[in-house]
């Protein structure tokens, strides 16, 4: 059961960000006056399809995907009636840029609805043990799911945050005072030194954290349509500048290329949370975050400014407009064909080998390290 539902998640995961994507193309093309050839969603051969005012609607055979094929973008096109390169600067901007821009309204919405419908994780007022982490200082202690820290490195009675920065701030041994079935004893336990990464402003850093290895109870709590909306917006500028740090860390070099995750990657990600998704109420909103998390990354993956993707079509409106405007000559779109192309086949290749890289690290074939 656990493997339908997983695939189930992927194909929803998937889906829905690929159909609101292409859904943004779609209505801004239609918006601004211009044929669309297909609105399909998938690749293959088609299962199901359909015309409707001269534009042909179809799910295709793999649903990993989907694609608008507006009028007079293919090379020697370009002057079809209704075509794309026959409209404005803005209609042509807007419609190449409404895909990323539906990905983050999606995320968005999920993040909103996640707050309204089943809610944000929130400190409990007591720091009790969920789970003990094997191997780890905590179980190497004895320490147990259901103990109460009573006493964290000299603070009383604290929260489940509480705790957490007592540890982390500490030096040396944590000392605990801990309560088990009504009596409490005293622990001495030296964390562990892990490096995490984490994101600050739009930069990774890496810092030393102190782990014991337990992680403390903490519960949902629904909340109203404005708390909601401000954790929405919250959640998706945290999301944002996760991407933007992300590639800028790709960009500067320094992350191994075992670091870096393809489609094979999202898909085993999706795979991961969809599983138990509908067993309980925490792991539908993880599901529900994963979605909202990927809708952007996809959305801001594409984009960046590399020929072929959104960003680079997005790159060479802005140069055709500049260059007519300074040169009061036309724009040779075959040689941007032939950069799109060429982009194409660099990607296509790049995501290849990075996905070949996942499915061997997953499979011990290539160590991480």
């Amino acid at each position: 059961m656990e493997v339908l539902t997983g695939i189930l998640g992927i194909v929803i995961i998937l889906g829905s960000i690929v159909f609101v994507h292409e859904l943004g193309h779609f209505v801004v093309a239609k918006l601004s006056k211009m044929g669309v050839h297909e609105f399909a969603i998938g690749f293959g051969p088609p299962l199901i399809s359909w015309v409707r005012k001269g534009t042909r609607y179809s799910l295709r055979a793999f649903p990993l995907g989907g694609y608008v094929r507006i009028a007079g973008m293919e090379p020697g096109e370009e002057n079809e009636p209704n075509g794309f390169y026959t409209k404005g600067f803005i209609a042509k901007f807007a419609t190449i840029l409404a895909g990323a821009t539906m990905n983050f309204i999606l995320a968005l919405v999920v993040f909103v609805v996640i707050g309204l419908a089943i809610g944000y994780y929130e400190p409990a007022e007591r720091a009790v043990i969920q789970r003990v982490e094997p191997g780890m200082p905590a179980a190497l202690a004895g320490l147990r799911a259901g103990d109460e820290l009573v006493e964290v490195n000299g603070v009383h009675h604290p929260t489940s945050d509480e705790a957490v920065v007592a540890l982390r701030e500490g030096h040396g041994p944590a000392r605990l005072v801990v309560r088990r079935d009504g009596r409490q004893f005293s622990r001495l336990i030296l964390p562990d030194q892990i490096t995490v990464p984490e994101v600050v402003g739009i930069d990774i850093v890496f810092r030393e954290r102190r782990l014991i290895g337990v992680e403390l109870q903490s519960h949902l709590a629904r909340k109203g349509p404005g708390p909601s909306i401000a954790a929405g917006v919250k959640s998706l500028s945290y999301t944002f500048r996760f991407a933007i740090a992300n590639i800028r860390y790709i960009a500067s070099g320094k992350a191994k290329i075992t670091q870096i995750g393809g489609p094979v990657a999202v898909m085993r990600m999706s795979y991961e949370v969809s599983k138990n998704a509908f067993t309980s109420k925490a792991l539908f909103a993880e599901f529900l975050s994963t979605l909202a998390m990927l809708s952007v990354l996809i959305g801001f993956f594409n984009i960046l400014p590399i020929p072929a993707l959104d960003g680079g079509h997005l790159a060479t409106i802005v140069v055709e407009s500049l260059f007519r405007r300074i040169t009061k000559k036309e724009f040779d779109r075959s040689k941007v064909a032939i950069v799109h192309a060429v982009g194409l086949m660099l990607l296509l290749a790049f995501i290849v080998i990075i996905s070949v890289m996942n499915v061997g690290q997953w499979a011990g074939w290539i160590q991480t390290e």
